[in-house]
């Protein structure tokens, strides 16, 4: 009587369509390769062409975001914005289709070089090989790929002029790491509080930093629960188009009520440097969480005119 009873609620169609998800999707157990200067390929090309052309509604929510991040307020001047990670240009593309921005890109993997040099862009391999120090910088779902953040960070950091923005957008809740972060070559999905405070230890001040997609998080436990498969279930094109035309758009709404200060499968954060940048600074162990290059220049005895911080 007890197994009958234990076994009584899971009656009907839903065993069914477990078993039909564990049955159609493949696990992917091992982590491909993680990017590196030695190892530059990326391990997620497929999944990045399957964003671009599943993810309209999505990718364009991201592009407005980060712009407003930006703080970006004439599009018609001559703006130097770099896409730092730039990967097939999904987003770069949309930058100049809604905002008449060409991002300057770059990109460490060869072969997405070659993609983004075909739709037009201006791509180095690095950011450090930019020639003139930028107004504004963003990041979409890059950082979690390298080992070192808070040097990528500090690298950024050094090609922006005083008063420089930075927008980022990364994975967000550790206990969401699930096998597609596995197969994309993920070293981690962030914490909020770890995000400020790499970000505040590369030299920056961080104005705003809030998740994003709440019910995404639903969809990200299903992957980690059931397995990420390429051809079918979850994963798969069509279960893309799903989630971008009808989930995430009632997902925004949630998040606009409020849930994206407590929860989404994302991060976004905005950040800024001081007008006072001492560029002498460089290295993270002369940071602290919380204090900004001027408050590191003053305690050197460098003598600082102007300097804006703003609180958060």
């Amino acid at each position: 009587m007890m197994k009958r009873a234990l076994i009584g609620p899971l009656k009907g169609p839903f065993p069914l369509v477990l078993w039909y998800l564990r049955k159609v999707t493949p696990k992917v157990r091992k982590r491909s390769h993680l990017q590196s200067d030695s190892q530059i390929k990326y391990s997620g090309i497929r999944e990045l062409l399957d964003a671009e052309n599943s993810l309209a509604i999505y990718n364009k929510s991201i592009v407005q975001k980060l712009h407003q991040g930006l703080q970006i307020l004439d599009s018609k001047v001559d703006l130097q914005v770099v896409d730092f990670g730039a990967g097939t240009g999904t987003l770069a593309t949309l930058w100049q289709t809604k905002f008449g921005i060409a991002p300057i890109c770059v990109e460490i993997d060869p072969e997405l070089r070659v993609i983004l040099g075909s739709k037009g862009f201006s791509v180095f391999s690095k950011i450090s090989e930019l020639p003139d120090k930028v107004l504004s910088v963003y990041s979409s779902n890059v950082l979690e790929h390298i080992n070192d953040d808070i040097s990528a960070l500090e690298e950024i950091r050094d090609k922006l002029q005083p008063s420089g923005r930075l927008a980022i957008y990364v994975p967000a809740l550790p206990i969401l790491f699930s096998d597609l972060d596995r197969k994309v070559g993920h070293f981690r999905r962030y914490k909020r509080r770890e995000l400020i405070t790499k970000v505040e230890a590369a030299g920056f001040i961080v104005e705003k930093c809030f998740f994003n997609d709440s019910l995404g998080v639903l969809a990200t436990l299903a992957l980690k629960f059931f397995g990420y498969g390429e051809s079918a279930a979850l994963g798969s094109r069509s279960s893309l188009l799903i989630y971008d035309k009808f989930i995430y758009p009632l997902s925004k709404k949630m998040d606009f009520l409020g849930l994206r200060f407590i929860i989404g499968k994302n991060l976004f954060l905005f950040a800024s440097i001081p007008d006072c940048v001492d560029t002498n600074v460089s290295k993270q162990s002369q940071y602290e969480p919380g204090k900004s290059n001027c408050r590191q220049a003053r305690s050197s005895g460098t003598t600082i005119d102007s300097c804006k911080i703003s609180n958060k």
